[in-house]
């Protein structure tokens, strides 16, 4: 988990869709390792923890909207405050856990282009 944050973490604010890129390239060079963390026998702790960890990411590079108001000053209507944002990593990680399984059949950053305006549909929604 430390070198996916050290590897999507250098990155600046000024190309902030860069960062899924970015993950998706990691996630394809460690690929091994991430299909026995994430994959059928994987581990929940693990899971968990990349789960917060994109949240902490998507958070500090303003990818994901944690408040009602963050979604370019748009009222997000949520169950509660955190319920999209909190939806969001787990789309990264079961999308990662899906690409992977289905043999990558795309690149990094298509995957990481559909996931990020799939995440971008759950925030619309949301705030309608």
């Amino acid at each position: 988990m430390r070198g996916l944050l050290a590897a999507v973490g250098d990155l600046g604010h000024e190309h902030p869709a860069e960062i899924w890129v970015t993950f998706f390239e990691h996630i394809a060079a460690y690929e091994r390792l991430y299909r026995a963390l994430l994959g059928k026998q994987g581990s929940p702790w693990f899971v968990q923890k990349m789960r917060a960890a994109l949240a902490d990411l998507g958070n500090e590079h303003g990818q994901l909207p944690h408040g009602p108001n963050d979604a370019a000053d748009r009222p997000v209507h949520t169950f509660a405050d955190t319920f999209v944002p909190d939806l969001v990593p787990t789309l990264f990680v079961e999308a990662s856990t899906w690409w992977l399984e289905q043999g990558r059949p795309y690149t990094p950053r298509a995957i990481a282009t559909r996931t990020a305006l799939l995440a971008a549909a759950l925030f619309k929604e949301a705030s309608t």
